[in-house]
């Protein structure tokens, strides 16, 4: 086949033919470029997604534990409650010592309040009462002491009562359990 364009033409149509092809070129690249982009995008998206439903799972997974934690430690609580209880029941006939609590007790002496709190070493007996007199409080005193269930039995307060004809006290006795006795 014979060219019959001339030299210039075909120069202009070859130079085109390449500006075209680079264009194509550019064009390809770009829409590749886009597309990794928006796949990239799309990855972080998903990834981000997963995360956040993630933390939301050990979000509520360490709020179990809270609970389970505090439900265990309620259980151990009330364990040692319970071993605390039975412990006091199976050393004490606490029925007889009130009786005898009730023994010593001056006929003034009028008991509103008895607890009772044990450590390592002692059982302790908090009675808080009303009298007429600080006379007949340090004699339930002495009477605790020379006892032969409680030792060390001291009045750890005494407050006036105003009431309607007459002079109260009430009072606070702190003594200990003998050991025989627990």
């Amino acid at each position: 086949m014979i060219n019959l364009l001339p030299l210039e033409i075909r120069q202009k149509e070859k130079l085109a033919s390449r500006v075209y092809a680079l264009i194509s070129v550019y064009i390809i690249i770009g829409s590749l470029i886009a597309l990794a982009s928006a796949g990239v995008w799309t990855y972080r998206f998903v990834l981000d997604s997963r995360l956040s439903d993630k933390q939301g799972q050990l979000s509520s997974l360490e709020s179990a534990a809270k609970v389970n934690s505090d439900v265990l430690s309620q259980a151990a609580f009330i364990k040692n409650r319970l071993d605390a209880q039975t412990t006091y029941s199976d050393s004490t006939d606490w029925a007889d010592m009130l009786n005898r609590v009730a023994s010593y007790t001056p006929a003034a002496v009028q008991l509103t309040d008895l607890h009772l709190a044990r450590d390592a070493n002692a059982t302790t007996v908090g009675l808080n009462g009303l009298a007429n007199s600080r006379r007949d409080i340090v004699l339930f005193k002495d009477k605790l002491n020379s006892s032969d269930e409680f030792t060390q039995a001291e009045i750890t307060a005494i407050n006036d009562r105003e009431e309607t004809s007459s002079q109260a006290y009430s009072f606070t006795i702190q003594a200990v359990v003998k050991e025989n006795q627990q």
